[in-house]
């Protein structure tokens, strides 16, 4: 019953984020199996969650900056402005990711960039402006098919007309191709903006063909560069680009272990590297990503079985993965041995600590629950009390359990019975009970029993 209800809530949780690869918290899991079970709650109670879910919220946000980052030029205004439409629009239900690029590429900022975007590419490559019909067309493929991209985009325009083309556009690269005989072209055959002369500076500075987002990217700002600070500023763009695509390469091998080619740091990040946030955004989305978190677990699962040999408990590797992401550690980071040695010598003492505790409260050691469970509390409180308080804290809520007037009637059975040389009656036991439970000084509950047996 219980593993077929984790399975629906599994299946449902998979069905309404959109985002792929996202996992389902086993608190979340362990909370809603309960409930369900206990007919407290129901599979849509838990529909109707998610929507409001921060889990929720931040799958459709990350969906929708991947489309838009890869389907438009990054403005921050412009962008929340459409997620907060995108999220107005669908609330209180749900959205698949097909859903959230359709509604970028039906937008009004969509068909704005595309239009632009459009007459660029047609004027490079047929030395013409495109037509309403011309524009309209390709602007609705990207609408009517999900796989539609800008190679398919480059090799429609180039088919839009026979002849032959300034820039010569292959359906199998994302680059621009500048043939040599292009090249030695009289400059009258080009646009008066000279677009072939900006691509040909750029290839040669870059030592390598030019892509298309960059060219959707640079070209309205190239266009304004006067000639001769032309090649000043492709070298400053250079710099600019390898700089962070050096950081991002870094960045992604540190903490996920995986390497990124420079097509695929265009595609993914080029209309980005401009913001000022960039760096710092993008290492916050891979700390906080599933699959750093895989990854990192393995690690330090793997690390603390080579130091102790055994394995981290679940709490123990939620808890120290909580520490490490706080601080940004890489997977190779040297202080992880430190954090992990620290992590073992705070279980031992807070694990004696509940011992003590316990033994001295309850008169028998915790179980696992227990020892989970008062392993939390420590750690939380550990921050800012000693050992000591949290001692006592702990201390009162066993007094406070049923468990501990189990203990006290043990012990009134006891000390009765040396007393009296007679067993003790069961309304006897109460009276007793009655009489010691208040007392402040739990310390000493042995000797105020002995005094109130010996009164009777």
């Amino acid at each position: 019953m219980m593993s077929t209800i984790r399975n629906d809530l599994m299946t449902v949780y998979q069905n309404v984020i959109p985002k792929k690869g996202m996992v389902m918290d086993s608190k979340m899991i362990n909370y809603w199996s309960s409930a369900i079970q206990k007919n407290e709650k129901n599979i849509q109670d838990f529909e109707r969650f998610l929507l409001k879910s921060n889990d929720y919220m931040n799958a459709v946000k990350a969906v929708f900056i991947d489309y838009y980052s890869e389907l438009l030029s990054y403005n921050s205004e412009e962008t929340h402005k459409l997620y907060q439409e995108l999220v107005n629009h669908y609330e209180g239900k749900t959205i698949s990711a097909e859903q959230i690029r359709n509604f970028i590429i039906n937008s009004s900022i969509f068909q704005k960039e595309y239009n632009e975007i459009i007459q660029r590419l047609f004027e490079a490559i047929h030395d013409e402006t495109p037509s309403e019909t011309d524009i309209q067309h390709l602007i609705n493929n990207f609408r009517n098919s999900t796989d539609y991209d800008m190679d398919k985009l480059k090799e429609d325009i180039s088919n839009i007309k026979n002849k032959n083309n300034i820039v010569d556009v292959s359906s199998s690269t994302d680059t621009f191709h500048i043939s040599t005989e292009n090249k030695q072209l009289n400059s009258t055959t080009i646009s008066s903006k000279n677009v072939l002369d900006i691509i040909d500076n750029f290839e040669t500075i870059f030592g390598r063909d030019m892509n298309v987002r960059e060219y959707i990217l640079y070209m309205p700002d190239l266009l304004d560069v006067d000639s001769d600070k032309l090649v000043a500023y492709i070298e400053s763009l250079k710099k600019t680009y390898h700089h962070v695509f050096d950081s991002v390469k870094t960045m992604i091998s540190s903490y996920l272990k995986q390497n990124i080619t420079e097509q695929e740091f265009i595609k993914e990040y080029l209309s980005r590297i401009s913001q000022e946030d960039f760096i710092s955004s993008l290492e916050a989305t891979i700390i906080d990503s599933d699959e750093y978190k895989t990854k990192m677990c393995q690690r330090i699962n793997s690390l603390y079985q080579k130091m102790y040999d055994q394995p981290l408990t679940s709490n123990d590797e939620l808890y120290i993965f909580s520490k490490i992401k706080n601080k940004k550690y890489s997977l190779d980071d040297e202080n992880m041995n430190d954090e992990l040695v620290h992590l073992k010598e705070e279980n031992d003492d807070i694990i004696q600590h509940i011992f003590d505790v316990f033994i001295s409260t309850f008169e028998r050691e915790p179980d696992k629950i227990e020892l989970y469970q008062y392993i939390d509390i420590y750690r939380e409180k550990l921050n800012d009390e000693s050992f000591e308080y949290i001692d006592e804290i702990i201390t009162q809520q066993l007094y406070d359990s049923l468990e501990y007037h189990d203990v006290i009637k043990r012990k009134i059975k006891t000390i009765y019975s040396d007393i009296k040389k007679i067993s003790i009656l069961p309304s006897m036991i109460y009276t007793i009970l009655h009489k010691v439970i208040e007392h402040p000084d739990k310390k000493m509950i042995d000797k105020h029993i002995t005094d109130v047996v010996v009164s009777l």
